[in-house]
């Protein structure tokens, strides 16, 4: 379950950090 979901996380990541960066949510680069 968790190996599985691990790729789902980093994809979620990959799609979502971009997209609070751009609403200036996160300042980090």
């Amino acid at each position: 379950m968790i190996f599985s979901a691990l790729p789902l996380i980093e994809w979620v990541s990959s799609k979502f950090l971009p997209l609070l960066e751009s609403c200036g949510l996160v300042d980090e680069s």
